[in-house]
């Protein structure tokens, strides 16, 4: 089953989300139909959709006001209860730097499948292995969270194998030369950027 949760950034409702779909908090602004579960503290959210949610049988409000956590951690926790097979993430980009900032440092906290994506770019969450199917020139960028041990990747034109790096080392703007890349560690997480053709 996979899981879509819409974050308070840059989303552009285009069709129907084929699983369950989670709102954090002030994502509910962004998605033009009836989620299946509205979670945070609601500071964000249009008070007026939020009564309509919360009279509305289809969609289950979840009050959180924990200030430990974002409205994005509280979603991903949750999504994780539901034992998805993918968490897709939805407006977890925008034109706040912090945000999305922080939206992407909060993916350390979690393993399992889970990835960002928007117009241009899917971002993948990778702790053990993954295979990344896309087109021969594609860029790519791979950028490790915290420390990262035995890194090795194939099917990029600068490929590394069993380095070991830490959080701020670089592997950017690298390129598929081949429609599979396979990357893999040994411990620590790490990010893969894939941008799309547009």
């Amino acid at each position: 089953m996979k899981i879509y949760i819409i974050a308070n950034g840059n989303y552009n409702y285009l069709s129907k989300l084929d699983g369950v779909v989670i709102c954090a908090d002030g994502g509910a602004n962004n998605y033009k139909d009836f989620p299946d579960y509205v979670i945070g503290d609601m500071d964000s959210i249009d008070k007026e959709l939020l009564v309509e949610y919360q009279l509305s049988d289809k969609v289950k409000v979840i009050f959180d006001k924990d200030k430990n956590k974002t409205d994005l951690e509280l979603a991903i926790e949750l999504a994780q209860t539901l034992k998805p097979s993918q968490i897709i993430i939805l407006g977890a980009v925008g034109d706040r730097l912090d945000h999305t900032f922080g939206n992407l440092a909060c993916l350390s906290k979690f393993d399992g499948k889970i990835k960002i994506e928007d117009e241009i770019q899917e971002i993948f969450l990778v702790s053990d292995y993954i295979e990344i199917i896309g087109e021969i020139g594609e860029t790519m960028s791979i950028i490790p969270l915290n420390e990262v041990q035995g890194l090795t990747y194939t099917g990029l034109e600068w490929n590394v194998e069993n380095k070991d790096v830490e959080f701020g080392w670089l592997g950017v703007c690298n390129k598929l030369i081949q429609e599979k890349a396979t990357i893999k560690l040994k411990s620590g997480k790490l990010l893969v950027f894939k941008l799309k053709h547009i």
